[in-house]
C-alpha cells in the first residue's frame, strides 16, 4: 500500500525512545522528513514547560520549511499507591506533560498546516483513558482529557483539511520490567504478550498517512485484545 508520505514534513514529541523513536523510524522509512523532540534529543526541549512544545514546532518549521504531520507522543505516568494522596503539584506535572504539551503543540502547528492547505495530527493516548487505574489516577485522567481535546479539534478543523486522530496503545514494551510484572501483564492480555513499540508506530504512521484520508476524530485502539469488546 502506498502511504503517500514521501517528502511530507513531520514533528514527533517524546522522540528519544520507545513509541516516539519508533514513529520517527517508521516515518523516515516512508520517505518523510522528521524532526523529533524530547529532553534528551534529537532536538533537546522540555515539553512539560509552557514554551517547550511551541519551541519544538517552531524549530521544525524553520528546519523543514513547513509542517504536514504532528505526532503528539510525549507522556509519562508515575505509579500511585494512594489515589487521594496525589498532590496538587503531582497532578499539575502529569497534566502539563500528558495534556498541555499536546495542547500547545497543536496550537503552534495548526496555523502552519492551515497555510499549507491541511495536515494530520495523531495523538498517542492510552487505554487508560477508558480503562482507568487507581494506581495511575492522574495519568488516566490526563489521557481521557487528551482524547476529548483531540476529538474537539477534529470537529473544528475537519472542513479545513486538518485531520486529528488518536491511537491508544495497551501495555507496550517501552521500559525494562521484571519477570513477575511481565508475566502478570501477559496473563491479562488475550494475545499473551506486550506490544512492541514498532507495532504502535506502524498504526500511527498509517493514521497520519493519505491511506487514512477519510478518517478524523477516531480513536484507534492497539492493545492486543485487552479492551473488552462488549
Amino acid at each position: 500500500m502506498e502511504l503517500g508520505l514521501k517528502g511530507k514534513l513531520a514533528v514527533v514529541t517524546g522522540a528519544s525512545r520507545g513509541i516516539g523513536a519508533a514513529v520517527m523510524r517508521a516515518l523516515e522509512a516512508e520517505g518523510a522528513r522528521v524532526v523529533g523532540g524530547s529532553r534528551s534529543g534529537p532536538v533537546a526541549v522540555d515539553l512539560s514547560t509552557p514554551g517547550g512544545a511551541s519551541e519544538l514546532v517552531a524549530h521544525a518549521v524553520e528546519e523543514l520549511g513547513g509542517l504536514d504531520i504532528l505526532v503528539n507522543n510525549v507522556g509519562y505516568g508515575a505509579a500511585r499507591s494512594d489515589p487521594v494522596a496525589v498532590s496538587d503539584d503531582e497532578w499539575c506535572a502529569t497534566l502539563e506533560l500528558n495534556l498541555m504539551s499536546a495542547v500547545r503543540a497543536c496550537r503552534a502547528a495548526i496555523p502552519v498546516m492551515l497555510e499549507r492547505g491541511g495536515g494530520a495530527i495523531v495523538t498517542v493516548s492510552s487505554v487508560n483513558a477508558f480503562l482507568p487505574e487507581p494506581s495511575a489516577i492522574d495519568y488516566s485522567a490526563a489521557k481521557a482529557a487528551l482524547v476529548s481535546f483531540s476529538k474537539s479539534l477534529a470537529l473544528r478543523y475537519a472542513a479545513e483539511g486538518v485531520r486529528v486522530n488518536v491511537v491508544s496503545p495497551g501495555v507496550t514494551a517501552t521500559r525494562p520490567r521484571g519477570a513477575e510484572e511481565i508475566a502478570a501483564v501477559e496473563a491479562e492480555v488475550p494475545m499473551r504478550r506486550m506490544l512492541d513499540p514498532d507495532e504502535v508506530a506502524r498504526m500511527v504512521v498509517l493514521v497520519a498517512s493519505g491511506a487514512a484520508s477519510g478518517m478524523t476524530g477516531a480513536d484507534v485502539v492497539v492493545d492486543g485484545g485487552l479492551t473488552p469488546s462488549t
